[in-house]
């Protein structure tokens, strides 16, 4: 009696679909843990942008309203919104004053920085804002 040829033929390929299921599978993993990161970095810089932007509304108010224009970096101490955030705002005036209907003006130029996490490491987020203003 011969033996049959087609002896053992299904374990190689449930062997072999199983090392491919496995391989999806982990390629999948890896995919999801990938977008994870991805949103997480987009809401940190979302909430950076949102930081620098009130940095930079602070750098225009004790302009604006307090005639206040720092030569030195102010570091503002930032709302519990954005906590692990660094907010950092600038001022400084543009060029020489000039007379406009009688009255002397100054263009400024109001910088503002949010940053968070550690330069060089992942996470590390940083936003930047400029604008210019006339007083």
């Amino acid at each position: 009696m011969r033996p049959d040829r087609h002896s053992g033929f299904a374990m190689p390929t449930a062997i072999f679909l199983l090392v491919v299921v496995s391989l999806l599978a982990a390629l999948m993993l890896r995919f999801v843990a990938t977008t994870t990161s991805v949103q997480l970095l987009d809401v940190q810089g979302a909430r950076a942008y949102r930081a620098a932007h009130v940095g930079l509304e602070k750098a225009r108010y004790e302009l604006q309203i307090n005639g206040n224009c720092p030569a030195t970096a102010q570091t503002l101490t930032s709302p519990a919104a954005f906590s692990g955030l660094t907010i950092v705002w600038r001022c400084s005036a543009s060029g020489t004053a000039f007379n406009e209907g009688g009255s002397s003006r100054q263009v400024y130029l109001l910088n503002a920085s949010a940053s968070g996490g550690t330069l060089g490491q992942p996470g590390y987020v940083e936003r930047e804002l400029q604008a210019s203003v006339e007083r």
